[in-house]
C-alpha cells in the first residue's frame, strides 16, 4: 500500500527518487572517465625516427599491418624526400577520419595515424597528435627547403667564380695566340706566301701580311666577347632571379645574327655570282696593276704613255674599273638598280663629280680662253695673280715664264679670283 509517497517492503523504505539519482551519479562517474587523458608510454616503447635527409622529424612507435615500424619509418622518410625534390612548395594539411588521420603535403601522403599512435605518442586525442605531426613536417619542410636554397646559392656562386676563372684563362690564352700571330706576320715578312691564282700572282706578301693583321685582331675581338658573352649567359642561367634576362639577353645579341644568316641563306645564289664577279673584278684589277707596274719598270714599252705617269695611269684605271663594276655590272647581276652596290658607285661618282668641280671650272674656262684667242704666247701679262710671259696656253692651265727663267703653271679657275693684264703684247 502507498502510505505518504513512500513504499514499505519487509520493512525496508524505498523513495522512487534514489534510483535515479544512482543512474544520474553512473553517468556523470562513465563522462570523467571518458575525459581522462590516454595514458603516456613508458620509456619501453620502442620508437623509429621518420628523418628528412638525416635530421629527425617526428617518431613512430608501432608498425601497420605487414609492416613493421621501421619500414612504416622509412616510407614516411622517402615520402617526405620526394616532396622537398619537387619544384614547387605545397601546403601541409590534414585529412581526418573518425579513427584515422593522414599527414598530406599537397596530394602526397605522408604517414597515416590512429589513435593507438596518439597512444604511444602520450598525446591527449588524434587530433592533437596530427597537429604536432604535421606542425613537425611543416617545420622540417621550411627548414630543407631554407638549405636546400642557400646550398644551392653557393654552388651557383662557386660556378660563376669557376667560369670566370676559367674564361680569364681562355681570355689570356686567345690574347697570347693573337699577339704570337701579329708578331710572325710583322717579323716574318719572308715566311709569308703569296696569294697566287696558278701563275698569277693576286695578292703580294706585303697584302697577305696586311690580311693577316686584319683577320687576327678581328678573331681576337670576336673570341673575347665569345667569352664573355658565353660567361655571362651561364652566370645568369644558374640563378632564378636573373633567368628571364637570358632570353632578352640571348635575343639581343643572336636575333640579328640569325637574321643575317638567313638572309644569307636566302640570297646564297646570288652571293655566290656576286662573290665570282667581285673576284674576276679583283683578278682584272690585280692583272692592270702589274701591268702599269711593268710599264714603269720600263719592261714593258708603250709609245703612247710613258713611265713616269704609269702608276698614275695605273690608279685612275683601277678606280674607273671599280666604279664600272659598282654602278653597271652590279644591278645586271643583281637585277636591282636601286641596289646598295648601285648606290655605291653613284655616291662614289658623285664625290669625284664634287672633287673634280676645281678640275672642271679650270677646263671650261681653258676652253673659252683658248678659243677666244684672248692671250697669245709671248704677251706679258698678269694672270691668276701670277706675273709673266705666256709660254703656252693650255686648256686646263696657263704655262707663264717669269723674269728669272722660270716656269709657272696657273690653273685657269685662278683667273675666276683674280684680275687678267696684257702689259706688253708683241706685235703679230
Amino acid at each position: 500500500m502507498f502510505l505518504g509517497g513512500r513504499t514499505r517492503a519487509h520493512g525496508v523504505v524505498r523513495r522512487p527518487g534514489t534510483a535515479l539519482l544512482v543512474l544520474l551519479g553512473c553517468l556523470i562517474a562513465l563522462r570523467g572517465q571518458a575525459q581522462v587523458p590516454l595514458p603516456v608510454p613508458s620509456a619501453e616503447v620502442p620508437s623509429v625516427e621518420v628523418t628528412l635527409h638525416d635530421s629527425s622529424v617526428f617518431k613512430l612507435y608501432r608498425g601497420e599491418g605487414s609492416l613493421s615500424v621501421e619500414q612504416r619509418a622509412q616510407r614516411a622518410s622517402r615520402a617526405l624526400a620526394e616532396v622537398v625534390e619537387s619544384t614547387t612548395p605545397d601546403e601541409v594539411g590534414i585529412n581526418a577520419t573518425a579513427e584515422r588521420a593522414t599527414i598530406v603535403v599537397g596530394a602526397t601522403p605522408v604517414v597515416e595515424l590512429t589513435l593507438e599512435d596518439a597512444a604511444l605518442a602520450g598525446d591527449s586525442s588524434l587530433d592533437v597528435h596530427a597537429a604536432t605531426i604535421a606542425s613537425r613536417v611543416r617545420t622540417a619542410l621550411v627548414r630543407e627547403r631554407d638549405r636546400s636554397r642557400i646550398a644551392n646559392t653557393v654552388f651557383s656562386v662557386s660556378l660563376v667564380v669557376f667560369f670566370g676563372l676559367v674564361t680569364v684563362y681562355l681570355m689570356r690564352k686567345l690574347h697570347d695566340y693573337a699577339g704570337r700571330s701579329r708578331r710572325f706576320l710583322v717579323v716574318s715578312l719572308h715566311r709569308v706566301p703569296a696569294l697566287r691564282l696558278q701563275r698569277l700572282e693576286v695578292l703580294g706578301p706585303a697584302a697577305v701580311r696586311s690580311l693577316g693583321l686584319l683577320l687576327a685582331s678581328l678573331l681576337h675581338g670576336l673570341g673575347l666577347f665569345g667569352l664573355a658573352y658565353t660567361w655571362l649567359v651561364l652566370s645568369l642561367s644558374l640563378f632564378g632571379g636573373t633567368g628571364p634576362y637570358v632570353q632578352r639577353l640571348t635575343g639581343l645579341v643572336l636575333s640579328p645574327l640569325s637574321g643575317l644568316v638567313a638572309r644569307i641563306a636566302t640570297e646564297l645564289p646570288l652571293f655566290v655570282v656576286m662573290s665570282i664577279a667581285g673576284a674576276l673584278i679583283a683578278v682584272i684589277v690585280r692583272i692592270v696593276e702589274l701591268f702599269f707596274a711593268s710599264v714603269a719598270r720600263g719592261e714593258t714599252h708603250l709609245s703612247w704613255l710613258a713611265p713616269e705617269i704609269a702608276q698614275a695611269t695605273s690608279t685612275v684605271v683601277r678606280v674607273g674599273l671599280v666604279i664600272f663594276g659598282l654602278v653597271f655590272v652590279a644591278p645586271v647581276i643583281t637585277g636591282q638598280p636601286d641596289g646598295a652596290l648601285s648606290r655605291t658607285g653613284v655616291i662614289i661618282l658623285c664625290a669625284l663629280a664634287l672633287a673634280s668641280t676645281p678640275l672642271l671650272a679650270s677646263i671650261v674656262a681653258g676652253v673659252a680662253l683658248a678659243f677666244a684667242r684672248a692671250l697669245r704666247p709671248g704677251d706679258r701679262v698678269e694672270y691668276g695673280g701670277r706675273t709673266g710671259r705666256v709660254a703656252d696656253v693650255g686648256l686646263v692651265v696657263l704655262t707663264l715664264e717669269d723674269d728669272e727663267g722660270g716656269t709657272i703653271r696657273v690653273p685657269h679657275a685662278m683667273s675666276l679670283f683674280f684680275p687678267t693684264r696684257i702689259l706688253k703684247r708683241d706685235a703679230a
